[in-house]
This record gives structure tokens, sequence and C-alpha cells, in this order.
């Protein structure tokens, strides 16, 4: 039996516990208590087989596969999708990537530590105005005449090992940088004692927040955007060097006048901090600047470039979110059922990275593959459908061995539709052009 098959066992098992069901129900602890028509696990596992089709060819799917005596009608979906706890997929997607780390052979790493990357996207809602006041107006004042709500989603992304380690859902306009420290103080209880590298880009490189990661011990490397650090960077004798940044009042001054005082105080206490300035030169000809307290035995500058692109996994994972597995295709308009599709659509990506990774594994040891000049992946987008199609079927599946024969095929269809990976491939940007509703390289496979 595969290990992703053994965890996604485990989290079967977790979602028939006593004490799971207590967080699905901390809305209000009397719901999902009597019997239904749509009983609490079988509601979940709705959510997590979801289509994106019309409520209502789903609903006469799930009559059918879950063979239930009479027809559930919208309104009483929905009705019962309104009492559950969105943060119980947010758990289920912690528990599945917690399982995955205490596997110590299952870990890629970089030197002993995980490459973990955070950013943030927006998530476009349904336009109500219970979605507008809980979310925010993200329509360009004078430009845009409609309103147009979106939730800002922020993440922690394993950019080695795919996986998603943590997740919130908050305003259109929050703070990524408090967001992102959340995240970090949260990732213990899923990575463990686990060294890491945290990799952001230049929206991140606050003072503020580099005194956070700082106290937390914690090892970054960020991207410097135009107008950071302008003086530090103009110091610099070579392409890689440690430099003072002193909090004079140039940089203390603009915090007074926003009214945050504390920040001032912060950095006036301090005075300054010793940090690694990296010129990393691009092949356009361009020169970036990275910011790093990482020593160089750990990454050398001829590293930086690598580890620092190694970042561009957390927004394929976005646009593998947004476009594979139709995130923003929600059941519902509600705020609490956006939340549930989420969380439960983060929970299904790690599920199937973790499925793919099993299978990449098999596919690097085989002979069949290891004479062909390039490197060969799993087409994602096939992986995602196939399982998608497969997975109420492995879900409702009682038979130990009959489960485990299907997980099998699941994984042999998957190994058999694999790509070669080509390095440093560019394509030029189509930004602003018109392009095909139904493309033939971006069709989707469910």
């Amino acid at each position: 039996m595969k290990k992703a098959h053994l965890r996604f066992l485990k989290d079967l098992s977790y979602m028939r516990q006593e004490s799971f069901a207590q967080i699905c129900r901390q809305i209000k602890s009397s719901h999902y208590t009597r019997n239904r028509k749509m009983p609490l696990l079988t509601l979940l596992y709705s959510v997590l087989c979801r289509k994106g089709r019309s409520l209502y060819m789903e609903l006469r799917e799930f009559k059918d596969m879950f063979k239930m005596p009479s027809k559930i009608t919208k309104s009483g979906y929905h009705q019962q999708r309104m009492k559950l706890n969105p943060l119980a997929f947010l758990e289920l997607l912690r528990f599945h990537a917690k399982n995955i780390y205490t596997d110590k052979e299952n870990v890629t790493d970089w030197k002993g530590y995980l490459l973990l990357a955070v950013d943030g996207s927006d998530i476009n809602v349904p336009l109500t105005k219970e979605n507008v006041q809980k979310y925010g107006n993200a329509s360009h004042k004078g430009k845009e005449p409609k309103e147009r709500p979106q939730a800002g989603v922020s993440s922690l992304y394993d950019v080695l090992n795919r996986i998603i380690i943590d997740m919130s859902i908050n305003e259109c306009k929050f703070d990524e940088r408090k967001a992102a420290i959340s995240h970090l103080k949260q990732s213990s209880s899923v990575i463990g004692n686990k060294k890491s590298i945290l990799l952001a880009d230049r929206g991140y490189p606050g003072a503020n927040f580099l005194l956070d990661l700082m106290e937390m011990n914690q090892y970054f490397v960020v991207r410097l955007g135009p107008t950071h650090y302008k003086r530090e960077i103009q110091s610099m004798t070579s392409e890689d060097e440690w430099i003072d940044i002193i909090f004079d009042k140039t940089r203390i001054n603009p915090y007074k006048t926003k009214g945050d005082i504390a920040t001032a105080e912060r950095l006036e206490k301090k005075e300054k901090i010793r940090l690694r300035f990296v010129k990393v030169p691009l092949n356009t000809g361009e020169i970036e600047f990275i910011l790093t307290n990482v020593p160089e035995s750990i990454i050398s500058q001829n590293e930086m470039k690598t580890i620092y692109h190694c970042r561009w996994g957390i927004e394929t994972s976005y646009d593998e979110l947004k476009n594979k597995l139709q995130l923003e295709n929600f059941t519902g308009q509600k705020p609490i059922i956006i939340e549930q599709d989420i969380y439960a659509t983060g929970y299904l990506y790690n599920l199937i990275s973790d499925i793919i990774n099993d299978v990449e594994d098999e596919i690097a040891d085989s002979k069949k593959y290891k004479q062909r000049k390039y490197p060969m992946a799993v087409n994602r987008n096939l992986a995602i459908g196939i399982l998608k199609e497969e997975l109420i079927r492995l879900i409702l599946e009682k038979d130990e061995k009959i489960q485990e024969a299907l997980m099998a095929r699941i994984m042999d269809e998957i190994s058999e539709n694999v790509e070669p990976v080509r390095d440093d491939r560019t394509y030029p940007r189509t930004k602003g052009q018109l392009a095909s509703n139904y493309c033939n390289n971006r069709k989707r496979s469910f």
C-alpha cells in the first residue's frame, strides 16, 4: 500500500472521530446530532467530491452515489452547509500535511531546510451585499461602476514537496506580513521541529516584518523592490556582502506619521540590524537584489538565484487551485459556504500532490524513464481530473482490498500521463491580448 494511500485512510478515519465532529460543530454544539438525510460525514464528502456543476446535478449524483432513500433539495442542502464550520477543512488540510512531515523519508529539503514560500492571492467571490461587507470592495473608485467583492487568501507553501502548510481567508485588503507571521507560528504544529527558509516576494521586506522573523530565529530570502534599502544597495562594494541597516529618523518618522507608534519605538530601540545583500543577475540582463540572513555556508551567491526561483512554486499552486481545481467555482453565495469551498480545495490540493509525489518517486526509479533526455513529471492537470472522478468511489469503498486496488489503478493511470521537464524555457507574455475561452493548452480536466 502506497504511503499517500495510507495517509488518505488516516484522513477518513480522522473525519469519523468525535473530536473532528466537535470542530465541525463549533458554530453550535447541537448541530449534526440528529439523524438527517445527509448526515455530517456524508455532507463532508459532498464538499470534497463536488465537480463545479450546477447544484441540482451535484445533488442528483450524490443521491445515487450515497444511496440516499430520497433526494435532498437545494434548500435542505444549503441549510446543512450553513451549520458547518469552515475551519474543519483547514484542520483536515493541516492534518494531512502533518502526516506527510512525520514520514522523514518522504520529505525533500535543501541541505536540511524546508523551502517555504509565502504569498497572497485575490479570490473573486459572488457579488452580494453580504460578501462586500465581509471581504470588502476591490473595484477602483471612479473606474469601475459596480462593486467587486474579493477575498484575500494567504498561504504558506512548501515549494519542494508542493504542500500547503497553512492557509487563511481575509478581506481583500489585508496585511500579508501579519498573515505570514501567523502562518509561521502555526507551521510548527505541522512540520514539527524541521528547520526552514522562508521565501518571499518584494511586497514583504518591511522593517517590522524582518524584525519579527529574526526574533523567531527564522531564516529568510526576500526579493527587494526598486525603492527598498537604496542606501545600503548603493554602498555595496561587492555582489554579496553583509551590511548594517540603520533605523534613523528617515525610517522611523513615517511610522510616527501613520500613527504606528509601537513600530517606531521598536525600531528606535533596535537601532540597526545586519543582513546580507546579494546581487543576482537575470538572463534578461537586469539585476535583482536579495535580502537574507542565511549564511554563505548554506546558500552561496551562485545558489541564491536558484533558491529564490523556487518561490515560483507558490504562484503555480495558486494557478492550479484557481484554474485546475476551480477554486472560485463556489457551491453557494454565503461567506460560510465560500470559505468551506476554499479550505476544502486546499485539502484536495495536498491530497493530489501527495499522490503525485508517490507516483513521481516511482518514475524517478524506473528504468523506463532513466534513459530519457529530460526528467519526466506527472501531468498535474490530468492527475487532478482522474482523482476528482474517482475520489467519491475511493471514499465510499469499505472493502480495504478493493479500495487499495482502486488506488493502485488510479496511480497507474496517473503515471501513464507524464511529460518531459525542460528547464529555462521562456515564452513571450500575452498580457492584454485577446485569448480564446477554450484554449487547447488550458482545457480543464473535470
